[in-house]
């Protein structure tokens, strides 16, 4: 963890850090991090963690937050996964009554820039939401090489997929966020959102 800082004053932001800068086959990773009754954090990364091909072995890295009356923002950069990778990411948030949390996993499957798919790999991930013990939100998405890619059940060879949680979100949040699920976005250069 890189030394925290205060740019939105109480609110502490801090930048996780994979010296390496990527996984690779045999790596285990565990990230746990806790927030207390009135604290406020926002976790994220420097840059995409990027799970490298692999020799057979499996790359995992676990995620497990817990948050305690107090709010946490997990917004990391995106996980870059090369073809030929077997990698297991796994995601846990433990949340009480008063907890507030938003975060989000963006995978990027293969190196589209490069046109290099996703085939031959294997993927892994799993996002566990619990609130006061109860399951609120469970995801999982199993990738066994290309062949999983294609189809309707599949991505239909997209390389990113994405998930955000914000909770809690009343009906009022939900009104104001719908309309803009609703509306196709403009691409601007490089295929990123217009302003």
């Amino acid at each position: 963890m890189q030394r925290p800082f205060y740019p939105e004053g109480p609110v502490c932001h801090a930048y996780v850090l994979h010296p390496p800068g990527g996984v690779v086959g045999g790596d285990q990773l565990t990230l746990d991090a806790t927030v207390d009754p009135a604290a406020s954090a926002l976790l994220t990364t420097p840059g995409a963690t990027k799970f490298y091909r692999s020799n057979g072995q499996q790359a995992s890295q676990q995620q497990h937050f817990r948050v305690t009356g107090g709010v946490l923002e997990w917004l990391p950069q995106e996980n870059i996964f090369f073809p030929g990778g077997n990698s297991v990411l796994s995601t846990d948030i433990h949340l009480d009554a008063a907890a507030r949390y938003i975060g989000w996993e963006i995978h990027c499957l293969g190196r589209p820039v490069i046109q290099e798919p996703f085939a031959p790999g294997r993927l892994l991930s799993r996002t566990r939401l619990y609130r006061e013990r109860q399951p609120r939100f469970i995801d999982r998405l199993t990738i066994g090489g290309g062949q999983d890619l294609r189809g309707a059940a599949g991505l239909r060879q997209q390389p990113v997929i994405a998930t955000l949680l914000a909770t809690p979100a009343g009906r009022d949040v939900l009104a104001g966020v719908q309309p803009l699920c609703a509306t196709p976005w403009r691409t601007g250069r490089r295929g990123h959102p217009a302003a």
